[in-house]
């Protein structure tokens, strides 16, 4: 059996567990949501004991790692459950996909004529016409003409930026003539204490 009959194969069966594997699914997650409830009520009434005993510390602390392991059970519990439902869900997206490809290609397939052309004599062939030099000519021509377009407008470009360069160099050296910069500090001495 090749691989892709094997995963077809594989999905189909993904595809129809899907309604049994959900209430499968629904009935865990109302046991994990009873078990974590039945976990927290235990941990209050732990408490309340522990409170009621001289070593309150001691007993709080086996009480929280009791509802610790609990709930990380449930919660590795939960982790697997949501993990084949995830898979579930992208088996059965995936089959929907190759479904709709399956359908698209055999409309595709349906509507599409399939054209056989005979062959037809040298002589009935419509014998195709010569490119005269003057239609290739007037072809160039607005390729020319378009092209030395964009060329003034890419020079005009390169004009405008070179003067905007040159304004902020000027107004730059201007701020700098300008502006003074500040006179050092003085280098600190050390006097001698008036002892």
């Amino acid at each position: 059996m090749t691989l892709c009959a094997r995963l077809a194969a594989g999905l189909l069966a993904a595809a129809a567990a899907l309604p049994a594997a959900a209430v499968d699914v629904a009935a865990e997650r109302a046991r994990i949501r009873a078990e974590r409830s039945d976990a927290q009520r235990r941990y209050d009434a732990q408490q309340r004991e522990c409170r009621a005993r001289f070593v309150v510390v001691s007993c709080l602390d086996a009480a929280r790692a009791e509802r610790s392991a609990t709930l990380d059970r449930l919660r590795r519990e939960e982790l697997l459950l949501d993990d084949e439902q995830r898979k579930q869900r992208a088996a059965a997206r995936l089959e929907r996909i190759r479904t709709k490809q399956a359908a698209a290609t055999s409309a595709a397939a349906a509507s599409a004529p399939l054209v056989v052309r005979e062959r037809q004599p040298a002589a009935s062939r419509p014998s195709a016409t010569p490119r005269t030099p003057s239609a290739s000519r007037a072809k160039a021509e607005p390729d020319a003409a378009r092209e030395a377009a964009m060329r003034a407008e890419f020079e005009a470009k390169q004009r405008a930026a070179a003067a905007r360069r040159a304004a902020v160099e000027k107004r730059n050296a201007e701020r700098a003539a300008r502006s003074r910069p500040a006179a050092p500090l003085p280098t600190p001495t050390l006097e001698p204490s008036g002892q």
